[in-house]
């Protein structure tokens, strides 16, 4: 069963925003950039921050879709565009999207902080949900608005 993107935003909104700072919650942002939705990205995009962010995907399987080799229309890509990799800023995810986010700081602050993405807010040290927030975060990439906001991107990085 695919779970709907009204559940999708709701569960989302049920996860209670972080502040913390810690060792382990900092590691996060060195090891890898947090996703945001698609409202996240036009936010930082509107602001000027285009070239610092990067297109990634969610490669194809979702935790509620059963693997069925005979189909694999249930199982496809999604298109996100993200906070970049440090030397990934303007372009795309490697293939195993690890390596400092390019908003954190050499004093591990978050450059972006009140614009921080999904991810980054909900995320934390002591993470008690059963939502997996990065998938949550790709379903909402697989709508209108998620299209549109990687489309822009191609265009204002000249690839479309």
């Amino acid at each position: 069963m695919i779970i709907p993107m009204e559940q999708v935003y709701k569960t989302l909104k049920s996860v209670d925003d972080s502040e913390c700072s810690c060792e382990k919650c900092v590691e996060m942002c060195a090891n890898r950039p947090c996703w945001g939705i698609p409202k996240d990205i036009q936010r930082l995009i509107d602001l000027g921050y285009a070239k610092r962010l990067m297109q990634d995907y969610w490669a194809g399987n979702f935790s509620d879709v059963p693997f069925d080799p005979d189909n694999f229309d249930a199982h496809y890509d999604i298109m996100i565009v993200s906070p970049a990799i440090v030397k990934r800023e303007g372009g795309s995810a490697p293939f195993m999207p690890f390596g400092r986010c390019t908003f954190l700081t050499d004093e591990n602050k978050c450059e972006v902080h009140a614009l921080k993405p999904t991810e980054g807010r909900k995320a934390k040290c002591h993470h008690n949900s059963s939502v997996n927030l990065h998938e949550y975060i790709a379903r909402t990439w697989d709508t209108p608005e998620g299209k549109s906001v990687v489309e822009q991107f191609g265009k204002l990085m000249g690839w479309r």
